[in-house]
């Protein structure tokens, strides 16, 4: 069957992630493997040689009827959306909750409508059927069906992609079981850490607001802490850095004890929701003690990209301090538009995006752990920007109640899959006893990714590898 504009996009988004996430063998397997496109109604076996037949031409997809789960390896796959059994053939690992339906000669046609899923996470469908939005304009986590099913923690396409690995090892290699895995030739995970400079100093007016609401509430309750808050306020007035422009010097020592970079999105302007709370003479100036391998970026103010010139202005003030142009970007408060706002970025010369993503849960937005090009869902045309959902945010970083949402079983996962990770944690969250939920958190997340091989990115550095 013909793939259209839209599936060849799709299709070359998973083999870039595949080529960023696995080693050559890996990727070579995938790209000789015997793969034939087809429609649902024609998954025939009538080739010399076994093969893997993926039906393109369903969207028939829902969560409704539930899904199962698969053990793949030492991880485990989530299945939804039932795609039926051509008559005579059998499932693996087993009749009621297959991965494949596989012929008596040997070949694998997925049991679930795993194409049909990756197209919809890279169209943004859940966001454009539904009219939930937030306060801020956003796509809320609430809204996606997955999150109802709670499967925001599942990197779907990077399931899939290693899926298709492993029945590529095995149609190619002897030795290699069906869902045995892909350990042999998966990459250690990439991560791009990353830091949203809204606020450097801890005496601005909003920041300051927020204690002394926080001290004449708690106060009102009789209860002694209040004077912690009012302790802060006094702090951040003859200290105004303490806590937040020494925590991100402190973050960047803490990344190079494990040899990793990061990058930093800068937050200037007065337009926005409250305007910048940092004075840019102070962003300018942690810029100019940043470590040389300290990559940065704009973080565009609040509804900036809906404005006449807005981000430009923005961009300006900033590459005026930096050595060359900013290219990368994230959204404050990640208040983005995925239908509307890549073209505003594109225009501006931004060509790396870490806008997408749910600020409250460690979730995969758009169901990957890793960077695609956005497809127009007309033309079928990728987008000259390469977008990189955010995955992990300081917010939730504290909790390890063993759930598999928390970040050390996402990562285990991603271990086995194959990932690319993007983490935020802004200054001021970090060491801070304002904070004392993160407390060593950060040191603690380093160490782990360290103790695993992660490889440390910036956005320019994975842009690299994303087009070559």
């Amino acid at each position: 069957m013909k793939m259209d504009a839209v599936d060849r996009a799709v299709w070359h988004n998973i083999l870039i992630l595949a080529r960023l996430t696995f080693s050559d063998e890996g990727y070579e397997s995938l790209l000789g493997a015997p793969i034939v496109f087809c429609s649902l109604t024609n998954t025939s076996d009538e080739g010399e040689k076994p093969a893997i037949l993926i039906p393109i031409d369903s969207d028939d997809i829902t969560l409704e009827k539930g899904w199962w789960r698969v053990d793949f390896g030492s991880t485990h796959l989530h299945c939804h959306s039932l795609l039926p059994c051509p008559e005579g053939w059998h499932g693996m690992p087993n009749n009621k909750t297959p991965a494949w339906w596989v012929s008596p000669k040997g070949s694998l046609t997925p049991a679930w409508n795993f194409f049909a899923i990756i197209r919809g996470l890279y169209l943004f469908k859940e966001e454009r059927d539904s009219d939930q939005r937030d306060k801020h304009g956003r796509f809320p986590i609430e809204a996606s069906p997955r999150f109802h099913s709670n499967l925001t923690h599942v990197p779907f396409i990077n399931d899939v992609v290693a899926l298709i690995i492993d029945a590529a090892l095995h149609l190619q290699t002897e030795d290699h079981s069906l869902l045995e895995g892909v350990s042999d030739v998966v990459l250690p995970p990439v991560v791009v850490l990353s830091h949203d400079l809204d606020n450097l100093t801890g005496n601005s007016f909003w920041t300051q607001a927020g204690r002394l609401h926080t001290f004449i509430k708690t106060a009102l309750r009789f209860d002694l802490s209040a004077f912690r808050h009012l302790g802060f306020i006094f702090q951040n007035i003859l200290s105004p850095e303490k806590y937040y422009f020494e925590d991100q010097i402190r973050m960047w020592e803490e990344e190079k004890k494990y040899g990793f970079s990061s990058v930093a999105y800068i937050l200037n302007g007065l337009e926005g929701r409250f305007g910048a709370r940092t004075p840019f003479k102070v962003s300018k100036r942690l810029y100019e003690q940043a470590p040389k391998e300290v990559e940065f970026g704009i973080h565009y103010n609040y509804g900036v990209l809906n404005t006449k010139n807005g981000l430009a202005k923005q961009k300006a003030e900033i590459d005026a301090i930096l050595q060359n142009p900013c290219t990368s970007g994230r959204a404050h408060y990640l208040k983005f538009n995925a239908q509307e706002d890549f073209l505003t970025l594109i225009k501006e010369g931004i060509d790396f995006d870490e806008s997408l993503g749910w600020p409250y849960q460690n979730s995969y937005y758009c169901g990957i752990a890793g960077p695609f090009a956005p497809i127009c869902p007309d033309s079928g045309e990728t987008l000259e920007i390469i977008e990189f959902p955010m995955v992990f945010m300081d917010n939730d970083l504290p909790r390890e109640d063993g759930t598999p949402s928390c970040f050390s079983a996402m990562l285990e996962h991603i271990c086995q899959v194959g990932g690319c990770l993007s983490i935020l944690v802004h200054p001021g969250a970090s060491h801070n006893p304002e904070r004392l939920d993160m407390e060593g958190v950060y040191e603690r997340i380093l160490a782990d990714l360290g103790a695993r091989g992660v490889r440390s990115l910036t956005p320019q550095d994975l842009k690299q590898k994303f087009l070559n």
